[in-house]
């Protein structure tokens, strides 16, 4: 069953899950809409459930650049190696790692687990 709903309102009960995850799906979702997502994330968490958001760093844009921010992927399976890329307009559009701890943090989660490697990051929350 493929299940389509809106990030900043979604259909779940409170408490609903152990786990969410978000694989490169912020650099899709207006900044202005991050805070709400992560407050909608944290509602349908049980206590103690982990938010795992994978992201990629997009540098602010300065107009002397390239206005297209564009990341190549290769995923390790156990099985497979997937290779994708994502891109989007960097116009307004800026995220770092310490952007998505602060809106975390703001929310109510605790920071449990941070990764960085070059442009990518994972960060591990734990609802509190």
């Amino acid at each position: 069953m493929v299940c389509v709903m809106d990030a900043r309102n979604l259909s779940f009960l409170n408490n609903s899950f152990d786990a969410v995850t978000s694989f490169f799906t912020m650099m899709f979702i207006d900044n202005k809409d991050h805070i709400n997502v992560f407050k909608e994330i944290y509602r349908v968490l049980k206590d103690d459930g982990e938010f795992i958001l994978w992201d990629c760093i997009i540098p602010p844009y300065a107009g002397d650049i390239k206005d297209v921010f564009v990341i190549q992927l290769e995923v390790l399976t156990t099985t497979s190696t997937i290779k994708t890329g994502y891109g989007v307009s960097r116009i307004d559009k800026y995220q770092d790692v310490n952007y998505f701890v602060r809106i975390g943090e703001e929310t109510g989660f605790k920071t449990v687990k941070l990764e960085v490697n070059d442009k990518i990051f994972k960060i591990v929350f734990k609802k509190v």
